[in-house]
């Protein structure tokens, strides 16, 4: 059989260019193409080379899509041991600690401040006052980012559960 093809003139320089790749003439090149592609057809579709684009890829086209992928990417400096540790990506939250600084200042103040709410920032007096929002925003306002507010109520009896 006998088939004559009217390219377009950049699809034609495009399959000379890959002809010359792979160091065939241009009729040789397509024929190449046209066997792949009909004993591919003959192939279940799951065992097929997967597509770009619409235009089916060999392994080693596959290859190269990816390589050529991967090089579009900037060059960035690797990251150092230390970058990666546990530590550095979970650090210890300081503002997350037990606030015993905070309980000792309730504990000594207590009668002071009795019925009142207090913002505190360690052992330090932010703020006081009747509501726990009029502290916090006051305490705020000093600049510290998460004080610890707490409405200063009675000590409370130690309970009994025995006999």
């Amino acid at each position: 059989m006998s088939i004559t093809l009217n390219l377009d003139p950049e699809v034609e320089k495009c399959l000379k260019l890959l002809a010359q790749e792979r160091g065939l003439s241009l009729t040789d090149y397509i024929l190449e193409v046209l066997y792949r592609e009909a004993a591919r057809a003959k192939m279940p579709t799951s065992e097929r080379a997967p597509e770009r684009k619409g235009v089916r890829m060999s392994g080693e086209e596959e290859a190269l899509a990816f390589l050529e992928w991967a090089d579009s990417f900037p060059d960035v400096p690797l990251l150092s041991d230390e970058a990666i540790s546990r530590d550095s990506l979970y650090p210890v939250a300081h503002h997350l600690d037990d606030h015993h600084k905070e309980h000792n200042w309730v504990s000594r103040h207590r009668s002071a401040f009795l019925g009142q709410w207090v913002a505190l920032d360690g052992e330090t007096l932010l703020a006081s006052g009747r509501t726990a929002i009029e502290v916090y925003e006051a305490a705020r306002a000093t600049g510290v980012a998460a004080p610890y507010v707490v409405l200063v109520a009675a000590e409370e009896a130690i309970p009994f559960a025995g006999w």
